[in-house]
């Protein structure tokens, strides 16, 4: 990203929009301490280069299953009707 780097990115993210699920693909080769800082600034996933492949659709639906729970879905039909 030219102006923002992930890390500044998923922190204002999370900061004006703490429900949004962040997931952090990169194609860069990572350690943990990238990983790591990655999670202390809101990531709620991390993908990395070698994890691309064969992780990217299950951690987006486990993330959506997750962000569909009996709990939001009756949050935000509530929402929706005005309440």
């Amino acid at each position: 990203m030219p102006r923002l780097d992930g890390f500044e990115a998923t922190k204002r993210i999370k900061r004006s929009r703490s429900a949004v699920k962040v997931l952090v693909v990169t194609s860069l080769s990572v350690d943990n301490g990238v990983r790591q800082e990655m999670y202390r600034c809101g990531a709620d996933a991390f993908l990395g280069k070698r994890d691309i492949a064969t992780a990217l659709v299950p951690m987006i639906r486990s993330l959506h299953k997750a962000s569909v729970s009996p709990n939001s879905l009756s949050t935000s039909s509530r929402r929706g009707r005005g309440g």
